[in-house]
């Protein structure tokens, strides 16, 4: 029963993020997946829900993600054609966003060690 509750629970998150996504659609494009993924993290974050009510249900998923990984694998073979198309750019996007993302990561890093630093020196 405490797995039933617990895939209802993710179900009616997931619904409700694809409900915003719809409903938002015509201002941005988020798919109800991600924003499912942010209704869950707010309710954990803020308490109205319990790890441990979704634990059990979550390890299961987790176990099992080579399974659900199988629809994805097979779209992405039956538009191999496609993506071969656009191969270069796709390659050029990833390059460029993980250098960025890379940049953007050790900036953040020196930000914060150098905060980190000055709150040390100021206690001292």
């Amino acid at each position: 029963m405490k797995n039933i509750k617990a895939f209802a629970i993710i179900l009616l998150i997931w619904f409700a993020g694809e409900l915003l996504s719809n409903l938002i659609n015509n201002i941005i494009v988020i798919p109800g997946s991600i924003l499912g993924f942010i209704i869950l993290f707010l309710l954990l974050q803020f308490r109205v829900l319990k790890v441990g009510m979704l634990a059990e249900m979550a390890d299961f998923f987790l176990e099992h993600m080579t399974l659900l990984l199988i629809p994805i694998a097979i779209s992405f073979i039956s538009y191999f054609k496609v993506i071969g198309e656009s191969i270069v750019p796709i390659l050029i996007t990833g390059v460029v966003v993980t250098i960025v993302s890379m940049i953007l990561t050790m900036k953040f890093v020196d930000i914060l060690v150098s905060v980190s630093n000055k709150r040390r020196e100021t206690k001292k």
